[in-house]
């Protein structure tokens, strides 16, 4: 898997106008820490950013896939946006971005969306239990990423 450059990918981490979700460290500090950083703060400090919220509770920008064993995955059909993969072993995530988001803004939307992720997560045999909500930052260089810049037209297809 070839490094994608930063530059190319900065475009799918910021989606606030304001503020992101981001999982990160400050200088000095030995441990991780959760909080929301501007897009500026991303951008410079990509390097000690290391999960980053990409989907809130409403709003889906990507479907993202939790490859802890790569051995038992089951590709999809479409190509996945952006492939994040450890260095240290082959767990990754795959993105797979939305031409559109897709907003949930009430419980039959949630029920329809949940059924969806619930089948998919099935189907390629990737973690039933994650969130859907926040991945591996792409922008850092401690992971391995892939960018095929492909966006899926919808999630029900």
């Amino acid at each position: 898997m070839s490094l994608a450059p930063r530059e190319n990918l900065a475009k799918y981490a910021l989606f606030s106008k304001r503020y992101t979700r981001v999982q990160y460290r400050n200088v000095g500090e030995s441990f991780l820490r959760w909080g929301y950083k501007t897009n500026d703060f991303i951008l410079d400090n990509y390097d000690e950013v290391y999960n980053i919220e990409i989907n809130t509770a409403t709003k889906i920008n990507a479907i993202i896939l939790d490859i802890d064993n790569p051995q038992d995955y089951n590709p999809s059909r479409e190509m996945p946006t952006i492939v994040t993969k450890n260095r240290d072993n082959d767990k990754r995530h795959d993105l797979f971005y939305l031409e559109n988001p897709y907003f949930i803004v009430n419980g039959k939307l949630q029920k329809i969306y949940h059924q969806y992720k619930k089948k998919l997560y099935n189907r390629t045999n990737t973690d039933t239990n994650f969130k859907n909500r926040t991945t591996k930052n792409f922008l850092n260089p401690l992971y391995d990423v892939n960018c095929t810049g492909e966006l899926i037209e919808s999630i029900f297809d």
